[in-house]
């Protein structure tokens, strides 16, 4: 196989695998330049170099030092570059880690595509997308089902429930109660009951009884 067909073929299968995992703009960059860029670009009155990150567009028409993003050419992208460089941000705390980089790149890589037209213009309804109003601190509260467990006898009320839940689909279940009351006398030192005031309480089935005693006492 001659050199020149073997580019092309493994062009064609870089090329595939990013159409198999796309990525968009509003679904997975955008929230990198709001936490890393927006304050500077975007967000504020005063657009540092006249560069507005928030839309695609913006990006390709570029500001003061000329277009920022060149689709499929992370290299000649400048907002790429300004990034890669750690040059931008200046402030060292709000630089990007490795895995936002590279999905930056990969977005570029794979064309620099939106998940939708953009907008004409920004208001206000637009400084939380469809894609962040999904985010569940966003969802109207409902009460959900209380799911069903194995051991029942441990359970004594819902939260129990959904805990017990979560630590049986990983093969555990709670600690025995005298365990729990062990280690709880350890984290507290006012805590000194004998062994037979313990196995007794235990004994009459109610070891929150002697937590509330002992932390009241």
């Amino acid at each position: 196989m001659s050199r020149g067909i073997a580019a092309a073929f493994l062009v064609a299968l870089v090329g595939n695998c990013y159409a198999q995992n796309e990525v968009h703009f509003e679904t997975e960059v955008r929230g990198i330049f709001k936490k890393h860029c927006f304050h500077c670009h975007g967000e504020e009155e005063a657009v540092e170099g006249n560069l507005d990150l928030r839309l695609v567009r913006r990006m390709v028409a570029g500001g003061d030092s000329g277009t920022a993003l060149v689709a499929g050419n992370p290299q000649e992208s400048l907002v790429y570059q300004r990034l890669e460089s750690r040059e931008m941000p200046p402030d060292e705390s709000k630089q990007l880690s490795p895995a936002e980089l590279a999905k930056v790149e990969r977005w570029i890589v794979g064309g620099a595509t939106t998940a939708r037209p953009e907008p004409e213009e920004l208001g206000d309804e637009y400084l939380i997308t469809e894609e962040e109003r999904a985010h569940w601190a966003y969802q109207p509260i409902t009460k959900p089902e209380t799911p069903t467990v194995k051991h029942t006898e441990q359970v004594a009320n819902p939260i129990d429930a959904f805990l017990l839940a979560k630590l049986e689909q990983e093969g555990y279940q709670f600690s025995k109660a005298a365990t729990l009351l062990h280690l709880f006398g350890l984290e507290h030192e006012k805590l000194s009951f004998r062994r037979s005031d313990r196995d007794q309480t235990l004994t009459d089935g109610q070891p929150a009884k002697i937590v509330h005693e002992l932390l009241n006492a």
